[in-house]
């Protein structure tokens, strides 16, 4: 996941394998014949990432709004899923936090990595999060 955080705005761009996406997101809608590139598919996703993805602003958590999701193919040919989730906070965002648990419901070793571009600086915070791992990380101002 890479977040770019500019004044009140976090947007979001996350990066997942398709199928794994889709058995993860199936399951969490109770939906076996769910197609992930779908209408019912985004609505399904946005609500698998508002309970495992949560982002905090300045104490303030952030609710999620799906602007985007397309299908692409990574470097060795593998089908992924990218979606733009944008945030809004109510003032510029001083403090952020997160917590990335995607896939771990489905995975033992699933490893989540987030990069945090704050603008107009361009300063870069990587954040790691491990199965089982469900605290939040903050990144420094």
């Amino acid at each position: 996941m890479r977040l770019v955080v500019e004044g009140r705005t976090v947007a979001a761009q996350v990066r997942l394998f398709h199928d794994d996406l889709q058995d993860a997101v199936r399951a969490h809608a109770r939906a076996p014949q769910l197609v992930l590139s779908s209408a019912a598919g985004d609505s399904a996703f946005a609500r698998y990432f508002a309970q495992g993805v949560g982002v905090t602003a300045d104490g303030v958590r952030l609710v999620p709004r799906l602007l985007q999701a397309r299908d692409e193919r990574d470097a060795g040919g593998i089908p992924m899923r990218v979606y733009t989730v944008e945030l809004t906070a109510a003032r510029p965002v001083r403090r952020l936090a997160l917590r990335d648990a995607l896939l771990f419901e489905h995975f033992r070793d699933q490893q989540n990595l987030a990069v945090v571009v704050r603008m107009p600086s361009e300063r870069r915070t990587s954040l790691f999060f491990a199965a089982g791992d469900t605290k939040e990380q903050a990144v420094p101002e």
